[in-house]
């Protein structure tokens, strides 16, 4: 079934979810209403295109290795995400997710073969205006994975917006800046970019001076 959660400005509407390449039915959807450990990735979808295409699906392989025990097959993803924009505009964010009916061989520590859930909602345009962001400690589970547990994290954003600011930055326990709460940040000095991680800097600059968009 195609899932409608009505529309609203800003775009974060789920318009349509599906469960390894069909419709999720409502067996689906109550599966994903309970999958607390599971992973993601979100990306705008521009004319079946996306920038830093292969940037996601190695990320999602390697969560998948280490919170499944087992790869996760890119062209199986891509298949999925393309049957879904079948029924989405040419402008659309997906969101990915990757979880497991098999909960019980899951905490049992088998590797399983994994599900894969395709989401997709209204476009994202980035913000161009100035943002007030809070600093926070915070050190969230596996931080170099993507995961459902966002409690912590959402707690936070709450809290910095009730206090006046539009997002908060986190810091580690020795103050050191790791990102803000669906983004990471960088900082430019008129001569070159920078940001938290070298190798994060390296990556982005790559995906968007030789390849920006990839098809999917």
């Amino acid at each position: 079934m195609a899932v409608g959660l009505g529309t609203g400005e800003g775009g974060i509407v789920i318009d349509r979810v599906e469960v390894n390449g069909a419709e999720a039915d409502n067996e689906d959807l109550k599966v994903l209403a309970r999958a607390n450990y599971s992973h993601f990735s979100s990306m705008q979808v521009r004319d079946r295109a996306v920038r830093g295409l292969d940037l996601h699906l190695k990320r999602l392989d390697d969560s998948t290795r280490e919170l499944f025990g087992t790869g996760l097959d890119t062209d199986r993803v891509r298949s999925c995400v393309r049957h879904a924009l079948q029924a989405s505009p040419d402008a659309v964010t997906v969101r990915v997710s990757v979880f497991s009916r098999r909960q019980d061989a899951v905490l049992r520590g088998e590797d399983v073969e994994p599900d894969v859930a395709v989401a997709t909602s209204a476009p994202i345009t980035a913000r161009t205006s100035p943002v007030r962001l809070r600093t926070v400690e915070y050190e969230g589970d596996l931080p170099h994975v993507k995961h459902a547990g966002t409690f912590g994290l959402s707690l936070r954003r709450r809290q910095a917006v009730l206090a006046g600011y539009d997002d908060m930055l986190f810091t580690d326990r020795n103050g050191r800046i790791s990102e803000a709460s669906i983004s990471n940040i960088g900082f430019f000095d008129a001569s070159a970019a920078l940001t938290v991680d070298p190798d994060v800097t390296d990556l982005l600059v790559n995906c968007y001076e030789t390849n920006p968009w990839q098809t999917v």
